[in-house]
């Protein structure tokens, strides 16, 4: 927290530097003048902003996330939705068969058990080499729930073993 609010200060003060409060309310509009950034956040923004520019990427919130987005650190994740880092997730798992983002799969085991009623999830992406997933819908006796509120969540090898998970509707 104290590194990221130093950087933050850093940011801000570079910009104050630039922009001082004259007598004039309008500033003189010179081509001379630029903003003087640190190049840590020039490097920086431009990754990201290439990142977000490749179209891979997707932010979501997952289960262990707070009730506001972005609040709670790590527990947020920018999934990468390339086929290359859903492959690599699946077979990390053991799956015999590729999951990209977008397929519908049919769950049959959660947390090592098999379900009495088997659920249906859409593939978001990978993270850190995690295959992330949320529900589509799970099914009870009564009728159908939700758990997790629709956010993203990982499979594990417990649930990826003997068909636990199977691929039922391509995406994209």
């Amino acid at each position: 927290v104290m590194k990221n609010s130093l950087a933050v200060d850093e940011i801000l003060c570079s910009y104050e530097r630039e922009n001082k409060p004259q007598i004039p309310v309008q500033p003189k509009l010179n081509s001379s003048t630029e903003l003087s950034l640190p190049q840590w956040f020039v490097e920086e923004s431009l990754q990201e902003y290439t990142r977000w520019k490749s179209g891979k990427w997707l932010r979501t919130a997952t289960r262990g996330s707070g009730q506001y987005k972005m609040s709670s650190y790590g527990l947020d994740v920018d999934l990468d939705t390339s086929p290359l880092a859903c492959a690599a997730a699946c077979a990390s798992l053991g799956l015999p068969v590729a999951l990209l983002c977008g397929d519908r799969v049919d769950v049959k085991r959660s947390s090592g058990r098999i379900l009495e009623l088997q659920e249906e999830a859409v593939v978001l992406g990978a993270y850190h080499g995690r295959l992330f997933y949320r529900l589509v819908s799970q099914k009870s006796e009564g009728g159908s729930l939700m758990e997790g509120g629709g956010r993203a969540w990982f499979w594990d090898e417990s649930e990826a073993v003997e068909g636990g998970l199977q691929l039922i509707g391509e995406g994209r």
